[in-house]
């Protein structure tokens, strides 16, 4: 089972992020939005940052209930460090 679910994470979560618009603001992709087809119940915050000229995207994946003002929190303190290298 375990298995299972890193295959699709990586198959999908890296078609999803590869085709996803974003900058250094957060998104919110929250059950509705095609993170994972087969799990209506997951919820995503994702932000773009740029070290040395090379592109990334940090984020989070849980469940729709997170608490979602902590996370914002972590996730622009780690883009904020990513940033200022």
């Amino acid at each position: 089972m375990a298995s299972g679910v890193a295959e699709l994470l990586e198959e999908k979560l890296s078609d999803f992020l590869e085709n996803i618009e974003t900058d250094e603001k957060i998104r919110y992709c929250i059950g509705d939005e095609d993170i994972l087809s087969t799990s209506q119940s997951c919820s995503m915050m994702v932000s773009a940052y740029s070290v040395r000229g090379y592109r990334g995207v940090i984020g989070i994946l849980g469940p729709m209930r997170m608490d979602y003002a902590y996370n914002t929190v972590a996730l622009d303190l780690i883009g904020e460090l990513l940033r200022s290298y």
